[in-house]
């Protein structure tokens, strides 16, 4: 969990921490801790489609930036091609 970006901060405010996970498990556990805390989370999506640009480099294995728009959602993208198998996804 991180916010990867300030755009996070400015996306959610101070209301929710933003959690990227492809893990159903987790998100479970954490929302309900964070509603008997009141420290809430929201789920932000992880999927393949922000990872378009973060594929091909002439210099690097990966790039780890493409866009300004969604730039949290491709950092989590980008994280998540090195900790893939953390946490299983069910």
């Amino acid at each position: 969990m991180a916010t990867l970006t300030g755009s996070m901060s400015i996306a959610l405010g101070e209301v929710y921490s933003d959690v990227f996970t492809n893990s159903d498990v987790l998100w479970k556990q954490l929302s309900t801790s964070g509603k008997k805390t009141n420290d809430k989370f929201w789920r932000m999506p992880l999927e393949d489609a922000y990872q378009k640009g973060s594929i091909k480099s002439n210099v690097a294995d990966l790039v780890n930036s493409d866009d300004r728009y969604g730039a949290s959602n491709i950092a989590a993208s980008f994280l998540k091609e090195f900790v893939n198998g953390l946490y299983r996804r069910t």
